[in-house]
């Protein structure tokens, strides 16, 4: 028989380990290495990572091992540049190192986040000052235990393992590790940028706080009844921060609606969001509360009276938004209803259905009620029926309302229909000193406020089931709660968490840690020792080619994370620890392997985050206290990894098993701009086992390959031909030494080509 020509056009099938090397696809390989297959008809030689910026902590700290693997890294876009900060009631700082750009400016902005675990900080790599990318400065973003924004004394080194979402303008940021020893100095933060108008004073800052709604301080000697003040002496107006109420009974008139009895005032404070924390009864510090008597008829005259520091300074957090003034009968233990509510930047009103008006002030840095009344003070003539309930949702004796205290936290975080959930939580009753863990429930804030968790909002799931929650994610109006061997999806469309529904529990579906769970415009992606999973409404497994055992030596243990590139629609799985990964192309529903993207050198990596479009991750090498942000290359280029490109070919019989047959060549076309390197082609005969590093030489590129632009073919003969009933390849690109080393180069194949003659003779 003469001669014949068994071409090998088509790659996009990628690698198929758990068929038998004789029965895969012809668009199929055995394993693929460092070879892209998402261009269909050629293998593209794998990309690379790009370091884009990094920094030095200043802080000694132990080895890098110790940092949370997988974890940490967060990206976020606002309307406004991240450049004046003022940390509670802080003066104003930059947050840069040069510190020239005062500015806030508007215009959309990308920040990448990274947890400096020992400084217990986290740092913003963007603009942070004159429109180029730069890191904030050191101690910026300290954790801290001060209400006021001032770091704290604490300097032990126990990392931290920061916990973020971003939403409405504001990031929200936890200290994940709440058993930390240093966790009484982690208290979960908020970072948003207000710019407003408040008492007065112009502000356009990025705030900083605790990610609390706290109360009202003390209210004692904040409540006058009897003879009413002096409005014009500022001796009578309380110290910044709080709100001085005088209330008493009208005299004279008899078109008043409330019951007869004593009745007693409280007050609250409404932050951003219009979220508003549970009020605080006017009392003395003994106790007992203060008090208004109402005869028949009558109703209450009220007014309030707070200051602001000077015309450029709040006092105030500026988070602030304002306060409410609540009244009820005493001893009814009856809902607070709403007597004036308070805001920094409309003025004053005594019900929903009013306008505000403007604030009355005295010796421009005190304030009071604006009224309509023309009276001294707000006139109530009829009970409000605003009620705290009704404005928020919620009834006032919640045991806690936020995350925002020592000892508190949550493992994962997603925003997902209006609402922030949290999960594997530690949350703190008021007035209790300890924290509780509750690590099979999920809770969720009220819609629209992403800070406002109530003691009685929550899920449990599994609960004492030996598991705990790791990951949370959303898509399409489902909740993806992962829990470390179980996945619950959730269907929260409704607006009411009334009706939700479980759509489904799967077994061995879960998540070993928070970097394995990827949410991209497909679907939502993770990664166990089972398998790499998407969910775009119904389940699939993305390693089904893989063999089983080979994908959970890989994935074992919790040391995976899971990234997605929108640019080429791929998925990669890696190593947090090492360089092994895998790349699944949504193109081509395929997978190949590579070690290209994280340097063998790296000692820890955070999760994947899209970061203006592109896929980051941070990582620490041997150098302990450098953070450096990478980022997917997308250009064929070498890098520290040496990166050595391997394909091995399927055990080819060319269509017929039963004869023997003579190989005489093999035809690659491929294009290099790499000098001075060879392609090598090893073998196995006959399905005796993969071909490996170890294999018989076939044939060894005579030359060096050509470095032009175009395609280029080369010829691999062995010096005589090869007798066999099958046979299979391993091409790798080497140095001319013999036995040829592999090495790395950048390369593209178009096509293969074996030459060979079916002999007229049967295997038996």
């Amino acid at each position: 028989m003469p001669k014949k020509l068994f071409p090998i056009v088509r790659f996009e099938g990628g690698v198929n380990s758990k068929s038998d090397a004789r029965d895969i696809e012809k668009n199929e390989l055995v394993d693929v290495e460092n070879f892209l297959v998402g261009d269909v008809g050629k293998l593209s030689f794998a990309e690379t990572s790009q370091d884009e910026a990094n920094f030095t902590s200043s802080t000694t700290s132990p080895n890098p091992e110790t940092d949370t693997p997988g974890r940490g890294a967060f990206s976020f876009k606002t309307d406004y540049a991240i450049r004046l900060m003022k940390a509670g009631t802080q003066p104003a700082i930059n947050v840069d190192a040069a510190g020239t750009d005062n500015s806030n400016e508007e215009g959309e902005k990308s920040y990448f986040v990274v947890t400096d675990t020992y400084r217990r900080q986290f740092r913003l790599y963007g603009d942070v000052d004159d429109g180029t990318n730069e890191w904030s400065l050191e101690d910026r973003f300290l954790f801290t235990d001060e209400a006021s924004g001032a770091a704290d004394s604490e300097t032990a080194h126990v990392p931290i393992d920061g916990v973020y979402y971003y939403a409405d303008g504001a990031l929200r940021i936890a200290d994940g590790n709440v058993t930390n020893t240093n966790n009484t100095s982690n208290v979960p933060m908020w970072l948003g940028h207000v710019k407003k108008t408040k008492l007065g004073v112009g502000i356009n800052h990025w705030v900083k706080v605790h990610n609390n709604l706290a109360q009202h301080g003390s209210t004692d000697s904040l409540f006058i009844t009897g003879a009413a003040p002096t409005y014009t002496t500022t001796s009578n107006y309380p110290a910044v921060g709080n709100f001085k109420l005088y209330a008493n009974s009208s005299t004279g008139q008899t078109d008043g609606k409330w019951s007869k009895g004593t009745y007693e005032f409280a007050t609250s404070i409404v932050y951003e969001g219009d979220q508003e924390s549970v009020p605080k009864i006017y009392a003395a510090n003994s106790g007992t509360p203060y008090s208004m008597a109402l005869g028949f008829q009558q109703y209450p005259h009220v007014q309030v009276l707070f200051r602001r520091t000077s015309s450029s300074d709040l006092g105030w957090s500026e988070r602030v938004q304002g306060g409410r003034i609540y009244a009820r009968r005493q001893g009814a233990n009856r809902r607070w209803r709403l007597v004036v509510d308070i805001d920094f930047e409309k003025g004053s009103r005594s019900s929903f259905l009013k306008d505000f008006v403007s604030f009355q002030t005295t010796s421009t840095e005190y304030f009071r009620l604006g009224v309509e009344e023309g009276t001294a003070e707000m006139q109530i003539k009829r009970p409000p029926l605003d009620t705290f309930e009704s404005i928020n949702g919620f009834r006032q004796d919640q045991s806690f309302i936020d995350f925002g205290k020592t000892k508190c936290g949550y493992k994962a975080a997603v925003v997902a229909n209006r609402r922030a959930f949290v999960a594997n939580v530690s949350s703190r009753d008021d007035g209790v000193t300890n924290s509780n863990k509750y690590g099979d429930r999920i809770y969720f804030s009220l819609p629209n406020k992403f800070d406002t968790f109530t003691s009685s909002n929550w899920l449990d799931l599994g609960m004492n089931d030996g598991d705990e929650f790791t990951a949370l994610a959303s898509h399409n109006d489902m909740l993806f709660a992962f829990k470390k061997t179980k996945l619950y999806i959730i269907n929260i469309k409704s607006p009411n968490d009334a009706g939700w529904q479980l759509q489904g529990m799967y077994d061995y579906m879960g998540a070993k840690s928070s970097g394995s769970v990827f949410k991209s415009e497909v679907g939502v992606i993770w990664a166990n020792e089972h398998g790499l999973f998407s969910f775009t409404g119904q389940l699939k497994n993305l390693s089904q080619k893989i063999l089983d055992s080979t994908w959970k030596t890989f994935a074992s243990g919790d040391n995976v994370i899971v990234g997605y590139d929108p640019n080429d629609k791929k998925v990669i799985v890696c190593k947090n620890i090492g360089s092994e990964m895998y790349i699944h192309d949504f193109r081509t529903n395929s997978m190949v392997r590579g070690n290209w993207l994280i340097p063998t050198t790296t000692r820890r990596v955070s999760n994947f985050v899209v970061h203006n479009n592109e896929l980051h991750f941070y990582r620490r090498e041997n150098q302990a206290m450098v953070y450096l942000i990478s980022k997917l290359d997308q250009r064929q280029t070498l890098n520290t990894n040496s990166v050595i490109p391997i394909a091995i070919i399927g055990d080819l019989d060319f269509g017929n098993p039963s004869l023997l047959k003579k190989i005489y060549a093999m035809y690659i076309t491929y294009k290099t701009p790499t000098a001075s390197k060879y392609l090598t082609v090893r073998r196995e005969l006959d399905g005796d086992q993969v071909p490996n590093g170890a294999s018989t030489v076939f044939a060894t590129s005579s030359s060096a390959l050509t470095n032009s632009g175009g395609w280029n073919v080369v010829k691999l003969a062995p010096t005589s031909p090869i007798s066999c009933q099958s046979i299979s390849f391993r091409i790798s690109s080497t140095n001319n030494a013999s036995p040829p080393v592999d090495t790395a180069a950048v390369l593209d194949i178009n096509d293969i080509s074996v030459e060979f003659r079916p002999l007229r003779k049967r295997v038996v």
